[in-house]
């Protein structure tokens, strides 16, 4: 069998998660606090809350965090994210005190909070908004709040989406064999179920050329993939790395070889972005996007735009890891 790829040196597996974990969380961290001083530099004041900071020169940084119709654009989306993480728990899927019942209450309260979210943003939607409206958000039927048609918005986020899965199903292997961090292990139901909940979607939401010659669309991509990347996978991989299970064995999860399909993966993992920045280069980004504040509203408030997003996306996360089948606690039997 091939040896992992880890240095003599490296510490012990228990310290190589820790230290993981630590970094799945403190980058993020570092990417919103980040995020927030550039906007607090650009507008010149650290109190921002009440500030204009949107792309579209509408909405504080308040709004922009409880931007709930945005957020009902993204659950369809954000439901993938939290089912591509999923699929990479089969040897990670045990909360502390999970055999005492702990884990159960946490997964019921998560899946108490996660229809709480949805259902109060989907109110208040309607309350300012309409039902018709936010039905429209909810069913991919609006890009943004001034462009709109049927399926644009899960089009708008499509390729993003599939470097979300891509990245997603690579991070074993590089977790495993190269940074020799042991945890997370590939189950292969669930990963099925993720496939077929993106190409579900897209059936009903169909494609178009846009999405991959429109400056527009591969702007918003690109973004995307910058938001997160850094941010909602770390979290992701940090939660999924804090319920491994005890016992798991992570010299067979080191020594896994490639296969045709994580070599699939890896390049979609490099390419999307690649072909994404290209294209948007190739074209005016700001005059495309909404670009009233500039640069700094497009890069440093799309972060908070998505706050609920990632909330929700923790939750579902949580719920799913402590809630599941038992073949996701125990991967011997998945």
């Amino acid at each position: 069998m091939t040896e992992p790829l880890v240095p003599a040196h490296v510490p012990h597996a228990a310290e190589r998660v820790r230290l993981a974990q630590v970094a799945c969380f403190a980058v993020p961290a570092l990417v919103l606090l980040a995020s927030y001083a550039w906007l607090a530099l650009d507008h010149g004041t650290l109190l921002l809350w009440g500030v204009v900071v949107h792309e579209s020169g509408r909405y504080t940084l308040g709004e922009t965090i409880l931007y709930f119709s945005h957020f009902l654009r993204e659950v369809p989306i954000t439901v993938g994210y939290a089912l591509f993480l999923l699929g990479i728990s089969g040897g990670a899927a045990r909360w502390p005190d999970q055999d005492h019942g702990g884990g159960r209450r946490v997964g019921g309260i998560a899946v108490l909070l996660v229809g709480a979210l949805a259902s109060g943003a989907l109110l208040v939607t309607a309350a300012s908004q309409g039902w018709g409206s936010a039905l429209q958000d909810l069913f991919q039927y609006r890009m943004r709040d001034d462009l709109s048609g049927y399926g644009t918005h899960w089009r708008y986020h499509w390729l993003s989406t599939l470097w979300f899965g891509a990245a997603v199903g690579v991070a074993p292997a590089l977790a495993g064999r190269i940074m020799g961090v042991p945890g997370l292990r590939p189950h292969r139901f669930w990963t099925r179920v993720a496939w077929a909940y993106f190409l579900a979607l897209t059936l009903v939401f169909g494609l178009s050329a846009d999405i991959f010659v429109d400056a527009r669309y591969a702007g918003h991509q690109a973004r995307e993939i910058m938001t997160h990347g850094p941010v909602t996978l770390l979290l992701g991989v940090g939660i999924v790395l804090m319920t491994r299970a005890r016992g798991a064995s992570p010299s067979a999860e080191m020594r896994a070889m490639p296969t045709p399909m994580l070599w699939i993966l890896a390049a979609l993992s490099v390419l999307v972005p690649a072909y994404l920045a290209m294209v948007s280069l190739s074209g005016d980004i700001m005059e495309q996007g909404q670009s009233d504040l500039g640069l700094v509203a497009m890069v440093g408030a799309h972060y908070f735009e998505h706050s609920l997003d990632y909330l929700f996306f923790l939750l579902l996360l949580a719920g799913g890891l402590t809630l599941g089948p038992r073949s996701w606690r125990h991967p011997s039997r998945g």
